[in-house]
């Protein structure tokens, strides 16, 4: 792992916004095209929101073609309308139960409040499963799946 991933995986950059790194440390995190080398022709899947809130994905780099496996550099911008405040987390659900919950790390979340914004998350894909973001308050309330093939869920659950 290159120094800039790794950097990259304890920062969280807020794109465009209040919240920011210090200069020489937000052009660290992005200009590492060269760590994130493939640019993912990402497959939109099922959303689900309450009234007014929106995750809106624009890029996705990683350092696998395919969502497999690898870090990724996903730029998110949100509309959150519904609630003050919540977590906006890029994770993978896993395929299978028995490969459970891993853990977290605070470049794939960040605490967001009412209004809009736009981020940088960095999630590990280390199980198989379906790639999303999504709001949380405790809970899951609302969020976007993305993925490549089988990778892309495509109706959200229990609907």
């Amino acid at each position: 792992m290159t120094s800039r991933i790794a950097f990259a995986l304890v920062a969280l950059v807020c794109v465009g916004c209040q919240h920011s790194l210090p200069p020489d440390a937000q052009s660290r995190a992005t200009s590492a095209h060269e760590d994130f080398p493939y640019l993912i022709a990402f497959e939109q899947g099922a959303t689900k929101f309450e009234s007014g809130d929106q995750i809106q994905i624009t890029e996705v780099r990683g350092t696998s073609p395919d969502m497999r496996g690898g870090i990724y550099r996903i730029i998110v911008t949100y509309k959150l309308i519904s609630h003050d405040k919540a977590t906006l987390a890029a994770s993978v659900t896993a395929r299978r139960h028995e490969d459970g919950v891993g853990p977290w790390n605070s470049a794939q979340r960040i605490d967001v409040t009412k209004g809009t914004g736009t981020f940088m998350l960095l999630p590990p894909m280390i199980r198989d499963g379906w790639p999303h973001v999504s709001f949380y308050d405790g809970e899951s309330f609302g969020g976007n799946y993305i993925g490549t093939g089988d990778t892309t869920l495509k109706k959200w659950w229990h609907s």
